[in-house]
C-alpha cells in the first residue's frame, strides 16, 4: 500500500485527516528549512478537503519568526487582491461548488 500511496496519492479520507493534523506542521518545517538552509523567505497558501469533502484554504507565513523578517499575510492586500484569486484557484482545482467563500486557516507564530 505504501508503494501505491508514493506512485499515486493517499486514499481521500487519510489525505484529509494528515492535512487536519499534520499540514501546518509540515508547512512549517520546510518554511524553516528553506530560511535556515537557504536563506529563502515563504509564504505558502494551501487547499484541501476536509473529511466531509468541504474545499479548506490556507494561509502559511512564518517569516516573523525568522531574524527580523515580516508577515507577507499582514504586509499585503490579502483580502482584496490574493484571496479572491487564491479562492477562484482553489475551486477550479477541486471541482468546488459555489457556496459561498471555504473557510481560511491562517497560520503563524
Amino acid at each position: 500500500m505504501a508503494e501505491r500511496w508514493n506512485n499515486e496519492a493517499a486514499p481521500p479520507d487519510i489525505q484529509a485527516e494528515i492535512a487536519k493534523s499534520k499540514g501546518t506542521d509540515m508547512i512549517e518545517h520546510f518554511a524553516t528549512e528553506m530560511f535556515k538552509t537557504a536563506g529563502m523567505r515563504v509564504c505558502i497558501l494551501s487547499a484541501w478537503k476536509d473529511s466531509q469533502g468541504k474545499l479548506m484554504l490556507g494561509g502559511h507565513d512564518f517569516n516573523e519568526q525568522f531574524g527580523d523578517g515580516e508577515s507577507f499575510i499582514k504586509t499585503r492586500d490579502w483580502d482584496s487582491i490574493i484571496m479572491p484569486e487564491w479562492v477562484e484557484y482553489a475551486g477550479e482545482q477541486f471541482d468546488g461548488e459555489d457556496d459561498g467563500e471555504p473557510p481560511m486557516v491562517k497560520s503563524k507564530k
